[in-house]
């Protein structure tokens, strides 16, 4: 329900999408004020519209914002119901940058290919340049060796913060290894 709220404050914050209505609601009152009567044939259409607008006001006017109202509602419904869609795709694109724990994809050297910011900082601060500077020589020789490593979580101590992570590592459409870490609350070793 908070993505939804979101996406509506986010639809409505941005000026193109009263820019849209404006348009797009002028289109509809010009094509039903005066193109419609004009094309009926009558002789003034701007006389018709004065003579409508002095019989019911209020009508006139509830159909002119109708005119700029329902665009906005449809422009806000269309895109907050597009993004409520896509919306697991956005949040698996956001994953590795919002995750506090590291994340990242390894070639199979050890070579560290993809990660996200968060991750990127915290290897910064410990000089971590390869997966086997996190995992150690003897898992990673293991996590490429044994397809049975992608299945099962295991556990490491990083040495640098005497923190121990739960590892899951998935293989990559390339080629590259996965490595998911998740820091386990509490463990720390002395």
């Amino acid at each position: 329900m908070q993505d939804l709220r979101r996406y509506v404050q986010e639809k409505l914050g941005s000026r193109n999408t009263y820019i849209v209505a404006l348009i797009v609601g002028t289109f509809i009152n010009v094509y039903g004020h005066f193109l419609v009567p004009a094309l009926r044939g009558e002789e003034a259409p701007l006389e018709c519209f004065f003579k409508e607008f002095c019989l019911a006001p209020v009508l006139t006017l509830s159909s002119i914002a109708l005119a700029y109202g329902l665009p906005l509602g449809v422009g806000v419904y269309s895109s907050v119901a597009t993004r409520f869609q896509t919306r697991p795709l956005e949040q698996r694109s956001w994953f590795p940058d919002h995750k506090p724990d590291p994340v990242f994809r390894a070639a199979l050297d050890g070579s560290i290919c993809d990660c996200g910011s968060q991750t990127a900082i915290f290897f910064g601060q410990y000089g971590v340049e390869r997966a086997q500077d996190v995992l150690g020589e003897d898992t990673w020789s293991r996590v490429i060796a044994d397809d049975s490593a992608h299945d099962e979580p295991f556990t490491i101590c990083f040495a640098p913060t005497q923190n121990v992570y739960s590892v899951v590592t998935s293989p990559a459409p390339n080629g590259d290894i996965n490595v998911y870490m998740t820091r386990q609350p509490g463990a720390v070793t002395a």
